[in-house]
């Protein structure tokens, strides 16, 4: 099966702001502890860690399901060169000594899922979140843009859906996203530092068909509408992606590596009581990415 295929990045001379609500959730309570407000958890990879998982590839290998009730192994999609391997030189403070490396490499965009999931989101629990630490090590990448790696979100119950994405470029160190309708990356506004972890998440409000992304426990940009519209109702698979950074040769060939770390899924039951407004500033760069079967 192959995955969405990047076509073109455009550079904006205008910037744009995104203002809203993200449904009735409490945003700032949930970006730095959503177990507070009863989430339950869909998938965990327990940090990489062993017994779960043991060194090499992460492909045919478990993650946790429903609070640890079952497992079900990663898959792989994609041109099938890059690689996402569980080894034990760097990984994210805080216990544990494990965590999976992505290796993009040239002209092949590469993703890594357990897929699919069912039933997400559960009835009253319209808020769905995908969190996760990442670690860019420095990378020397004097033209082009890329690669871009991070993570998508996906309904795949009828026909193949982007509901939104949270990407950094390597190259330039920008944290992007994609924009409704058309799936051209942008960005935030926000760039990473190498050689650090750092926080990602991606919220999705299944009530409004919208996404919000957040980096370090701060919103980035909130209430972006599904990428492929608003009558996709389930998440089937959020994939490790490890993508080219733009259409041209140069961006295609790039490579690049990051360091990913308790990747985890939840749900949110539908929260009541006060409401927090956030507002968020984004710029410039667009670039569109489909995938196919």
């Amino acid at each position: 099966m192959q995955k969405r295929l990047c076509k073109r990045r455009i550079r904006l001379t205008t910037a744009g702001i995104s203002v809203g609500l993200v449904g009735l959730v409490i945003l700032f309570v949930t970006v730095s502890a959503p177990k507070a407000l009863g989430a339950n958890t869909v998938l965990d990879t327990e940090g990489f860690e062993s017994p779960l998982n043991t060194l090499g590839t992460i492909v045919g290998q478990p993650a946790e399901l429903n609070n640890g009730a079952s497992t079900q192994n990663w898959l792989t999609f994609g041109g099938g060169s890059g690689t996402a391997v569980v080894q034990n030189s760097i990984f994210a403070p805080g216990g544990g000594s494990q965590a999976l490396r992505v290796d993009r490499a040239a002209n092949s965009d590469d993703r890594w899922a357990v897929f699919p999931l069912t039933g997400v989101p559960g009835a009253g629990t319209p808020f769905v979140y995908v969190e996760w630490d990442m670690y860019v090590p420095t990378q020397n990448i004097p033209s082009g843009f890329g690669p871009a790696i991070g993570v998508e979100g996906y309904d795949d119950s009828g026909s193949i859906a982007l509901l939104g994405s949270l990407l950094i470029d390597v190259a330039t160190q920008d944290i992007l996203y994609q924009a409704t309708g058309t799936g051209f990356l942008v960005e935030t506004g926000t760039s990473f530092s190498y050689d650090q972890w750092h926080r990602y998440r991606i919220l999705f409000d299944f009530g409004s068909a919208v996404y919000s992304v957040f980096f370090d426990g701060n919103p980035l940009v909130e209430n972006i509408g599904f990428v492929d519209g608003a009558s996709f109702t389930s998440l089937t698979d959020a994939d490790i992606a490890a993508l080219a950074g733009a259409g041209d040769p140069t961006s295609q060939a790039l490579t690049g590596t990051a360091y990913i770390d308790n990747f985890s899924i939840g749900q949110i039951p539908e929260p009541t009581g006060t409401v927090f407004v956030l507002a968020a500033f984004f710029g410039g760069v667009w670039w569109r990415r489909r995938r196919v079967w």
